[in-house]
């Protein structure tokens, strides 16, 4: 079996320790040809499942995998400095100071009373969990829509 010289792919780590890099060309969905990743290279790098992995590979031990044999980036980041990346749940949290105008006009009241009773603030994140067809996205367009009015330093995506 000819194995490529680097293969990339999203970590998945198995109850038992070992991983699979999945690609985006297979949906994520598992495949004999996903790349192997021993319990040891997972432990020894301190990734964790989901990162994005870059690296060398070698033919497979045992099954029809090639294995990872050397990471050589972690989510685009050279291995060299992915230790002095700091994960997320390390980081400070910060508050949201400076709270979002939604009201933009009189004929509008739905971002007015978001507005008044849970008020968006910079930064901050919300779940809408409605039932199909009662109007999550025209309240999404109106927030979009008073956010883009009303701050113009804000980038809307």
């Amino acid at each position: 079996m000819e194995v490529p010289e680097t293969g990339s792919g999203y970590l998945e780590v198995s109850d038992k320790g070992f991983g699979f890099l999945r690609s985006a060309e297979n949906n994520y969905q598992p495949k004999p040809s996903d790349i192997f990743v021993t319990p040891d290279t997972i432990k020894r790098a301190a990734i964790r499942e989901g990162a994005l992995i870059e690296g060398k590979l070698q033919a497979p031990h045992r099954g029809t995998s090639p294995q990872l044999k050397e990471v050589i980036s972690v989510n685009g980041t050279p291995f060299e400095e992915y230790g002095d990346v700091v994960r997320f749940e390390n980081l400070t949290t910060i508050n949201p100071i400076e709270k979002f105008n939604l009201e933009t006009t009189p004929d509008i009241v739905e971002t007015r009373i978001i507005d008044l009773v849970t008020p968006i603030g910079k930064g901050t994140r919300g779940l809408i969990v409605a039932s199909p067809r009662t109007g999550k996205t025209t309240i999404l367009k109106q927030i979009a829509n008073a956010v883009t009015t009303n701050h113009p330093e804000v980038q809307a995506i």
